[in-house]
C-alpha cells in the first residue's frame, strides 16, 4: 500500500499540499483566493481535493485499469465498469439497466444517476422550464426564478428544480423517480 508524506509549502498565493507518494510521483495541490484547488498544468479549477487528484493523474498518463475485452484504459475503475457495462453487457450475466416506465418514452441507461435527471428534463419539461430563467452571471448557464441562484452547467439546474418546482397535477411517477439519489 502506498504512504504518503505530508509537507506544508507556502508559496505565497495560497497554501499547497505536497504528496509524495511511494512510487516518486509528486502531486502539488494549491489553492486560489477562491479556495478552490488549480492546476498547475492548465486552467482547470476543483472544490474537492480528490476530484483535483484525478485531474492531476490525467496530466500524468497514468491509466491502470484495462478492459480485458478491449484493451481500452481508464483512470478510474468505476469508469471502467461503467464502460463494460454500456460496451460489453453481452458478457455479464445481467446488464444493470433502468428503463423508464413512462408511456412511448423508451428511455434506457445503466447510470442510476441519469433516471432523476431525465425525469425532471422529460416529464417535468413544462414546470422545469416555468422556473428557468437566464442568468447574468459570468460563467453560469441559468438560474431559478424561485431561488434566484445560479448554476454553471444544466445538470446543476436540474437536479435543483427538482426541489424548486410545485407540481400542480403530480405525475404518478414524481415520488418514486424524484427520491432517487445517486
Amino acid at each position: 500500500m502506498a504512504r504518503a508524506a505530508h509537507e506544508k509549502i507556502d508559496r505565497g498565493r495560497g497554501t499547497s499540499l505536497k504528496y509524495q507518494i511511494v512510487t516518486k510521483m509528486v502531486l502539488v495541490y494549491t489553492k486560489n483566493a477562491d479556495g478552490e484547488f488549480t492546476c498547475p498544468h492548465c486552467e482547470y479549477t476543483a472544490r474537492i481535493q480528490s476530484t483535483m487528484h484525478y485531474h492531476l493523474k490525467k496530466h500524468e498518463g497514468t491509466l491502470p485499469h484495462v478492459c480485458k475485452h478491449c484493451d481500452m484504459r481508464f483512470l478510474q475503475k468505476s469508469y471502467l465498469d461503467m464502460h463494460v457495462k454500456s460496451r460489453h453487457a453481452d458478457t455479464l450475466e445481467k446488464k444493470d439497466t433502468f428503463k423508464c416506465p413512462c408511456n412511448n418514452c423508451g428511455y434506457e441507461d445503466i447510470r442510476k444517476s441519469n433516471r432523476r435527471i431525465h425525469f425532471v428534463r422529460v416529464h417535468l419539461k413544462p414546470l422545469v422550464d416555468a422556473i428557468k430563467t437566464k442568468t447574468s452571471v459570468e460563467g453560469c448557464v441559468a438560474s431559478c426564478s424561485e431561488c434566484n441562484q445560479s448554476f454553471k452547467s444544466m445538470t446543476q439546474f436540474y437536479y435543483h428544480s427538482a426541489g424548486c418546482i410545485k407540481p400542480t397535477e403530480q405525475h404518478p411517477l414524481y415520488n418514486d423517480w424524484m427520491t432517487v439519489r445517486a
